[in-house]
């Protein structure tokens, strides 16, 4: 992987109203095709369009948390826990065990 990534489609729209495990948008990197889940409740806020590349880090939208107000940046990452083989993103997709 050379950090790099194509956003492939954003799977909901900017103003939608999303919550944790709501998938939404799609990414490759490589030969793989990841799909990138909410981790807030909020309204989706896109700042990039389908087709941008980008690199692990890029912030490329928001979700705004009216309820304690808060707005959480969208970033992707190729972090993954030790043993994990797939690629996340932790702002967005939540690891859990079991």
């Amino acid at each position: 992987m050379d950090g790099s990534y194509k956003l492939l489609r954003w799977r909901r729209r900017a103003g939608d109203h999303v919550a944790p495990g709501d998938v939404i948008c799609d990414i490759q990197s490589g030969d793989t095709e990841i799909e990138i889940q909410a981790e807030h409740y909020g309204i989706l806020q896109p700042l990039v369009a389908s087709g941008y590349r980008g690199k692990f880090g890029d912030i490329i939208g928001t979700i705004d948390n009216q309820i304690d107000d808060s707005i959480y940046e969208i970033a992707v990452s190729n972090a993954a826990p030790k043993g994990l083989r797939r690629w996340f993103a932790p702002l967005l997709r939540r690891f859990r065990k079991g």
